[in-house]
């Protein structure tokens, strides 16, 4: 029940960004990064549902190949966060942050049957703290720079909501096993979720009344 509450929230708050994105262009990061991770999950959940993860690991073949592209569709997450953090705080495109995306993947398939169960969620938890780390040094990086001409807007508030999220989601996997607090997990992406749909709203509504530029 708690995750097709977390899903329609997750496609409300994709669609919302769609329209603000489309009107404001300054709000297209936030679009990419929800829309991007909403088709992710969405893929995950398709692999899921082939059967392959009802037998225990390690796999082989086909199977591997599930496995793997899984994984790294769960990764996307955190490199839409740093790329959004960059996009929004550097004003730069993203390319670093789908090169460390790449060179996570790499690691995990050459890692591969070692890097499993354990091993695989420690590795997790080390990719969520370096994304916190990151993210957080070029929200710094935008603070101590010249900001007196350039007003934040909406999208650095959503950017504020996905940073605090993932703090907390990463001090629940530190006290708690990954795997076994996913049920935290989702409750933690219902209130993202809620919050950006609030966040996104508000600037819709202001936006049809004042005009988005």
């Amino acid at each position: 029940m708690l995750e097709t509450v977390a899903r329609a929230l997750q496609f409300a708050v994709a669609a919302t960004s769609i329209v603000l994105g489309l009107r404001k262009p300054k709000h297209r990061p936030v679009m990419w990064f929800l829309v991007g991770t909403t088709l992710a999950d969405l893929a995950r959940e398709g692999l899921e549902r082939t059967g392959v993860f009802d037998v225990p690991g390690p796999y082989t073949g086909f199977a591997n190949v599930i496995g793997q592209t899984e994984k790294a569709l769960f990764l996307t997450w955190d490199a839409g966060v740093v790329a959004l953090a960059m996009s929004l705080c550097l004003k730069r495109r993203p390319w670093g942050a789908l090169l460390a995306w790449l060179g996570a993947v790499a690691v995990m398939i050459l890692g591969y049957p070692w890097l499993r169960a354990e091993r695989l969620q420690s590795f997790y938890l080390g990719v969520d703290v370096l994304t916190l780390v990151v993210s957080f040094a070029f929200v710094v990086l935008w603070v101590r720079r010249d900001t007196s001409t350039e007003r934040p807007g909406g999208e650095f508030a959503c950017l504020f909501v996905v940073l605090c999220v993932e703090v907390g989601r990463t001090l629940a996997y530190v006290r708690a096993d990954m795997f076994a607090s996913w049920n935290r997990a989702v409750s933690m992406y219902c209130a993202l979720y809620g919050t950006l749909l609030l966040v996104q709203g508000g600037l819709l509504w202001t936006g049809s009344r004042t005009g988005l530029r």
